[in-house]
């Protein structure tokens, strides 16, 4: 049997040397992965899912044994947004369950557990592309504060052992989306710090763009799933529509921003950057009290109208830039 490798979707022509093992062959692609620089975010063999690349078990898989390795690519901001939604739409689900005043069975406490390891994986890979190696500390010891309340929880119950992890995992929400934002615009200066004006214009163009991309396909998923009566499914994709938003916007100003300095002229964005301002306030409080009603309002019909006028703005912004 040949190997197949697949790269977002399409095949690649890459020839295998002297890697005899599966675990041999992700290794070498997440190197070459990262000398283009990307990221390997989602990895398949013969279409099975592999959360860990590098689980040792797959250096008992022969190369001759598959037919197919399946990677996903992403640049780092790519990650940095898939990451801080993939934890925020965990958190939110643990959280409710938490506040929840059913009692908690034992699998689900398992789960905790089991939750706050992923959760600390998922930050310790997000730190070198992200390059937070200083800002993850304090993440840490709140992830060590839930595990230990986690623990004392399933070994006796007490409420305040509950109390006292749902306390943390709001911490851990508001640090985690601090520093994984901080990384993303981190990136995006440093990316842009690198480039001639074209190419700066190049990339603030194809973010913003790829920002508008998730909001058309979040905004009426989301409306949709309100509708229906499922919030549950409805309130991570209402999170990640406020962050998209939100970095949308920053983006936009650090554009402007990155303008003033190349052409020593300012852009009025007040016209975008206030009503949408306005709106997203709008959303995070609809979200923040379960107003299901003006979430929905907010999502199907308001946001959205303002979609073609954020695809204007960004696009504008990218053709100043002096050539």
């Amino acid at each position: 049997m040949s190997m197949e490798i697949w790269l977002n979707g399409q095949k690649a022509d890459i020839r295998l040397e002297e890697e005899k093992n599966v675990a041999q062959v992700l290794a070498a692609l997440e190197s070459w992965a990262e000398s283009q620089g990307h990221l390997m975010d989602d990895v398949r063999v013969d279409g099975r899912p592999v959360p860990d690349p590098g689980d040792p078990a797959l250096a008992g898989l022969a190369v001759d044994a598959v037919g197919r390795v399946e990677l996903r690519l992403c640049t780092p901001p790519e990650y940095a947004f898939l990451v801080l939604g993939e934890i925020d739409a965990y958190l939110a689900r643990m959280k409710g369950r938490l506040e929840d005043p059913r009692d908690l069975a034992a699998g689900e406490l398992d789960d905790l557990l089991a939750g706050i390891d992923w959760l600390r994986k998922t930050l310790a890979g997000a730190v070198k592309p992200l390059r937070l190696s200083a800002e993850q500390e304090p993440l840490l010891a709140l992830l060590k504060e839930g595990e230990i309340a986690a623990f004392r929880l399933r070994a006796d119950g007490k409420p305040e052992f509950r109390q006292r992890l749902d306390a943390t995992l709001g911490s851990l929400e508001t640090g985690a989306r601090a520093i994984l934002r901080r990384g993303y615009f981190h990136l995006v200066r440093q990316v842009c710090a690198g480039m001639g004006p074209q190419d700066v214009a190049a990339n603030l163009l194809g973010e913003g763009l790829r920002l508008l991309a998730i909001l058309k396909q979040i905004l009426p998923a989301s409306a949709a799933e309100i509708q229906k009566g499922r919030d549950a499914a409805a309130m991570p994709l209402v999170q990640q529509a406020v962050e998209a938003l939100e970095l949308f916007l920053a983006l936009v100003e650090r554009s402007e921003t990155l303008l003033r300095i190349e052409r020593k002229e300012a852009s009025d964005l007040s016209a975008l950057r206030e009503p949408l301002s306005a709106k997203l306030t709008e959303l995070e409080g609809a979200f923040q009290r379960r107003d299901f009603v003006l979430l929905g309002d907010l999502l199907e019909y308001e946001l959205t109208e303002h979609l073609p006028a954020m695809e204007t703005v960004v696009r504008d912004l990218a053709a100043r830039f002096p050539a």
